[in-house]
């Protein structure tokens, strides 16, 4: 018997050329599919339908976790289905994503319903009623949850009450053969290889993406697995195989923009790192400074040992000397508004030539007499 493995997205991890590497159509042997897959597009599903059809053996679909939307119109080109006590079984209607003219839309709709009506003839056979019963179910949405409900519908034929029932051998390492894990069959270095694959992985989806959306309208984008669930493993694509592999050199020399980003954040971080360096010298060369001159025995004031530790120029050192020596006299006439115990000059009956006796404060009269003095003289 011949064992393959089917899960991830139906179009992307599991299309028809995946299943004919590993499965030689001329054998009679009987062909056993392990599926897990919420779906992908109909077109492959299709396609992937029809390859079984021709095979010459016995096919039997096991249903190791989920057989939904287009995975779920796959297992019907078995002859036998088995499923586990929690498997699921899901179906719906076609969904698709157009853009255009009233006339595109209209025709799109007529596209959609006749994939419709092709899938629901396939759910017949196992589910009775006729074709329109069955469309108005997936209308809703089919849910089969369990062994229960799914031998109920009279979708599957055998129940697996123990995962030793079925024999899971181990991949044949020798062979150069696509092979689709499920999630027990998970490679342990599946995380760090898709975190190498990185942005790379996610543009060349959306390239494939755009591209198949532009050509064939036909493609459905139902129930696609988001790609960090993505099972990864030997199984994987030959492609995704070699960008898993990448190194950090290898992927900026594939991605210039990448390349370009990468070179200006080490050169910031390069001179970051310098202008720290410099700063720290200067630094150094001050507080040594400071204290040779302080051992030297050189008087100097708090004043200006901040200006030398602060790296002052001259001009600001000068403009806060004044600051603080005005900030001084200031705190002085405060507490004494005649510091110096002089005494205003009284007023006499004479008065001297030119000058009023003076009233106000020392300055004032000091200035009224410098004044008058230069007047004195001709001066003005």
């Amino acid at each position: 018997m011949k064992t393959i493995y089917l899960s991830g997205t139906v179009g992307y991890e599991i299309t028809a050329d995946t299943i004919r590497e590993q499965v030689d159509f001329k054998s009679r042997e009987k062909l056993r599919m392990i599926v897990n897959s919420y779906g992908g597009y109909v077109s492959d599903a299709f396609e992937i339908y029809n390859l079984l059809q021709t095979y010459r053996g016995e096919i039997e679909a096991v249903i190791m976790g989920v057989a939904a939307s287009a995975m779920s119109y796959i297992v019907m080109a078995a002859d036998k289905i088995s499923a586990f006590k929690n498997s699921i079984f899901m179906a719906h209607l076609t969904q698709n994503v157009a853009v255009g003219t009233a006339y595109d839309m209209a025709r799109e709709a007529e596209i959609m319903s006749a994939m419709d009506g092709i899938i629901a003839d396939s759910y017949i056979k196992r589910m009775g009623g006729s074709r329109e019963e069955i469309i108005a179910k997936m209308k809703d949405e089919i849910w089969l949850v369990g062994w229960e409900a799914l031998t109920e519908a009279g979708m599957i034929d055998n129940v697996i009450d123990k995962p030793d029932e079925i024999e899971i051998p181990e991949p044949d390492k020798d062979e150069d053969q696509l092979m689709i894990l499920v999630a027990a069959e998970f490679d342990r270095n599946a995380a760090t290889a898709r975190a190498r694959m990185g942005i790379s992985q996610v543009f060349a989806r959306m390239r494939r993406d755009e591209d198949r959306a532009r050509t064939d309208s036909e493609r459905m984008a139902a129930y696609i697995k988001p790609l960090d669930q993505t099972p990864a493993g030997p199984g994987k694509d030959k492609i995704n195989m070699e960008v898993s592999n990448m190194t950090l050199k290898e992927f900026l020399a594939a991605n210039p923009e990448a390349q370009a980003e990468y070179e200006k954040d080490i050169l910031a971080a390069e001179e970051k790192g310098k202008a720290g360096a410099s700063n720290d010298i200067i630094n150094t060369e001050r507080t040594r400074i400071v204290n040779i001159l302080k051992l030297a025995g050189a008087e100097m004031s708090e004043s200006a040992i901040m200006a030398l530790e602060k790296n002052m120029t001259p001009e600001a050192f000068a403009v806060s000397e004044l600051e603080r020596i005005k900030g001084e006299r200031q705190e002085s006439t405060n507490a004494n508004p005649n510091p110096f115990g002089v005494l205003k000059p009284k007023a006499t009956a004479e008065k001297p030539t030119g000058v009023d006796a003076p009233s106000e404060d020392l300055d004032a009269f000091e200035d009224r007499a410098r004044a008058a003095a230069r007047k004195l003289k001709g001066g003005k």
